[in-house]
């Protein structure tokens, strides 16, 4: 048994009719705005302009976070680093792990939580600054979670002494990121206006 069908002229009606509506509804939202007349030329809610970001005392607070956290992987990374690349493979994972899992997983979160804090500060050192200090702890990321995987392949010696001498070089891009501005870059008195 066919399936009944609309006829074509009613299809097109249907149609047009939908068209229409929406044609007239689009051009009395584009003619009258919120809260005016056709006629009035005052700014409304979505037309006025926003604040753009600013350095304030949050941003300052959030950066000195940042860096102390940073400062605590680094430093935790640089102790992997002594750890003595002659001892057995079980001893030395013992050394080594808390480091790779702290960096691995805080490098992660901390990088996560730089690309907001560097959102809401404007163009200048201190964005330049966090922009540094994101990267470094993404990397840094990165390489703890890649020296945790290789971690028990290969030679145990030579192995060993290549995931401490990668580790010093984890622990140095840290520190560096650190050094690259001064403590103030990111206090509303700290100089910004002159990147």
């Amino acid at each position: 048994m066919p399936v009944p069908t609309r006829s074509g002229p009613l299809c097109l009606a249907l149609v047009l009719f939908v068209l229409a509506a929406t044609l007239i509804t689009v051009m009395l939202a584009t003619v009258l705005r919120p809260g005016g007349n056709a006629g009035s030329n005052a700014p409304t809610p979505l037309s006025m302009a926003r604040p753009g970001p600013r350095i304030d005392a949050t941003a300052d607070a959030e950066a000195r976070q940042m860096r102390s956290a940073t400062r605590q992987l680094a430093n935790e990374l640089s102790a992997a680093a002594r750890c003595d690349a002659g001892q057995a493979p079980h001893r030395f994972s013992l050394c080594v792990i808390p480091a790779l899992r702290h960096a691995g997983i805080g490098g992660r979160t901390t990088a996560f939580l730089l690309r907001g804090i560097t959102a809401a500060v404007p163009t200048g050192r201190c964005r330049n600054y966090l922009f540094a200090l994101q990267a470094a702890n993404d990397a840094s990321a990165d390489n703890a979670r890649w020296l945790y995987a290789s971690l028990y392949q290969g030679q145990p010696g030579d192995h060993q002494r290549h995931m401490v001498a990668q580790l010093a070089l984890n622990a140095g891009m840290l520190h560096r990121a650190l050094r690259a501005a001064p403590a103030d870059t990111c206090s509303p008195a700290g100089g910004e206006l002159a990147s």
